[in-house]
């Protein structure tokens, strides 16, 4: 897709003020095409990869919170980071995004598959 004003956004930068929320709101209406077009329940489980693409651009939280309410079943969200001490550190971004987490950790001396 092209955007009408690449062009001046690329030559001034600071002209892209809702570049922000155009790409959130974007990205969660293509999520929910996609849950639209699934039969899912309470039981489904969607998986949510290659949100490293979003890193610098938006929070994943910005645009998980766009979708919840559309989402029927639960969201499992794969991303580059690690988990210590109770908290999430997306790319070591920032720690504290913890909306309704719960780690996925290896069994002790078992390595996961």
């Amino acid at each position: 897709h092209t955007h009408r004003y690449k062009e001046r956004y690329f030559k001034r930068p600071q002209l892209a003020t809702s570049i922000e929320t155009d790409f959130a709101a974007h990205v969660a209406s293509m999520l929910k095409q996609e849950i639209g077009a699934r039969e899912m329940d309470q039981s489904t489980v969607m998986v949510l990869t290659g949100v490293e693409a979003i890193y610098g651009i938006n929070k994943l939280s910005d645009i998980t919170r766009r979708i919840e309410d559309d989402l029927r079943g639960n969201l499992l969200v794969l991303f580059p980071g690690h988990y210590q001490d109770g908290q999430y550190r997306f790319f070591d971004a920032r720690d504290g995004w913890n909306y309704l987490a719960v780690p996925i950790l290896p069994v002790a001396g078992k390595a996961l598959a």
